[in-house]
C-alpha cells in the first residue's frame, strides 16, 4: 500500500504485482536469427514443419535451462505447445484473409457497371433493377425475373429467398456477385451482408462509435453504405486471440486488433500476456515510442469474458495506471480510458488500447 510502494523502482516507473513476477507466465517461444556470417536462408512458413520444430528446440532449451521449470510441473510446457500450435493456426487464417482481400476489395468500393448479357432484369424497368435494396415485394421481384429471357432456377425465386442465400456468402464472393448482372449487384450490396461480416471480425463495430474513425477515418456511420465500405478495412487488420492474466489470476481472453503503428512482427501476439507490473498514465508521453511502436485495439473474446474484461479497465482508470506485460525485449503496455489516449492516440472510448514496442526510454532518476 501507499503511493511510495505502488510506485517502487529505481526511476518509480515499473512495478511488481508480486516479488515472484520473473516473466515466465509471458514467455513467448521466437526462433531467433543467427548471426553467423553464413548467406540468409529462405525464411519457413509460418505453418512449415521445420518452424514448428525450431519453436520446440526453443522451449526445450529454455525449459532445460531453469532447474525450477525441470523440477516442476509439465503445465508450462504445455501450455507453450497450445500457444505455439494456436500461432501457427492463425498463421494460416491470415492468409487465407489476405487472399480475400486481394480478391474483393477491387470490386467492393466504388460503383460497378454489370455487365447486361444474360442479366434477368436487363429488359425490366429501372425501377426493379436500379431501385433501392429491397424495393417491391418479393412475389412481385420473382416475377420480374421469370418473365425474362433467362429461366433460370435462380431467377424463378423471390427476392428475399435470393438475398438469404446471399447472406451464406463471403466477402470475396459477394463482390464478384456484383460483376454478374443488376440484379445481384442489388442483392449483394444488401448492408445486412457486409455489417454481419465486419461484426464476425470485429464485434466492438457494433457498440463502439470511437472505433470507426480508428479503423477507417473516412467512412461515416451516417452514410447508408457504411458496413461495405468499412468491410475492406476491418478484414485487413491483424488479428491475435489471446489469454489476459495477472499474476496468478486469469482475466479473460482477449481479441487484439493491429490499428496503426508497425507491424507486430511475424510472431504476433503470445497466446499468454501476464500484466506483472503498472505505472502511471502519466509517463505514457514518455515511455511510448511512437516510430516503433505498434498500436492494438483489445475487446473481450465472447460475451462471458466482458465482465472480467471491463473489471480490469476499471481497475486500471481507477488507479491512472497502465498495466505492462514483458516477454524478452518486448513490451506490451495495456492503456484504459485516459488523456494520453485522447489525445494522442484520438480515441474518446471505454475500451481497452495497447502498445507493443521493443524498446523504451529510461526515465530520469
Amino acid at each position: 500500500g501507499g503511493v511510495a510502494g505502488e510506485e517502487g523502482g529505481a526511476a518509480g516507473f515499473e512495478e511488481p504485482e508480486s516479488p515472484e513476477a520473473g516473466g515466465l507466465g509471458t514467455l513467448g517461444v521466437v526462433v531467433k536469427k543467427e548471426n553467423s556470417g553464413e548467406e540468409s536462408r529462405p525464411k519457413p512458413s509460418p505453418d512449415s514443419v521445420p518452424l514448428m520444430i525450431e519453436e520446440l528446440k526453443s522451449v526445450i532449451k529454455y525449459v532445460t535451462s531453469k532447474p525450477s521449470l525441470m523440477n516442476g510441473s509439465a503445465s508450462f510446457v504445455r501450455d507453450h505447445i497450445r500457444t505455439m500450435l494456436a500461432r501457427t493456426s492463425h498463421a494460416a487464417e491470415t492468409f487465407i484473409l489476405q487472399n480475400e482481400i486481394a480478391g474483393c476489395s477491387r470490386n467492393l468500393i466504388g460503383p460497378v457497371t454489370p455487365e447486361g448479357a444474360g442479366d434477368p432484369a436487363a429488359a425490366a424497368p429501372a425501377s426493379a433493377a436500379g431501385g433501392p435494396a429491397g424495393g417491391g415485394t418479393a412475389a412481385a421481384g420473382g416475377a420480374n425475373r421469370a418473365g425474362s429471357s433467362d429461366e433460370s432456377l435462380f431467377s424463378q425465386l423471390p427476392d428475399e429467398l435470393c438475398k438469404h442465400i446471399f447472406s451464406f456468402l463471403d466477402g470475396e464472393s459477394l463482390a464478384d456477385a456484383r460483376l454478374v448482372c443488376r440484379t445481384w449487384n442489388e442483392f449483394a450490396c444488401e448492408e445486412t451482408h457486409w455489417k454481419r461480416l465486419c461484426l464476425a471480425n470485429w464485434r466492438s463495430l457494433e457498440t463502439d462509435p470511437h472505433l470507426w474513425p480508428l479503423i477507417d477515418p473516412d467512412v461515416s456511420l451516417s452514410h447508408p453504405n457504411r458496413w461495405r465500405k468499412l468491410y475492406p478495412s476491418v478484414i485487413s487488420k491483424e488479428q491475435w486471440r489471446c489469454r489476459l492474466q495477472k499474476t496468478g489470476r486469469f482475466i479473460c481472453q482477449l481479441v487484439a486488433h493491429h490499428i496503426s503503428g508497425v507491424p507486430v512482427g511475424d510472431y504476433g501476439l503470445p497466446y499468454t500476456l501476464v500484466v506483472e507490473r503498472r505505472f502511471n498514465t502519466l509517463h505514457l508521453q514518455t515511455f511510448v515510442l511512437p516510430d516503433q511502436a505498434s498500436f492494438l485495439y483489445f475487446e473481450p473474446e465472447t460475451d462471458a469474458d466482458k465482465e472480467g474484461y471491463e473489471e480490469f479497465i476499471d481497475y486500471l482508470t481507477k488507479r491512472t495506471r497502465a498495466g505492462l506485460a514483458l516477454e524478452d525485449q518486448r513490451r506490451f503496455i495495456f492503456i484504459p480510458p485516459c488523456d494520453y489516449a485522447k489525445t494522442s492516440l484520438k480515441y474518446d472510448g471505454p475500451s481497452l488500447l495497447g502498445v507493443v514496442q521493443n524498446a523504451y526510454p529510461p526515465l530520469a532518476p
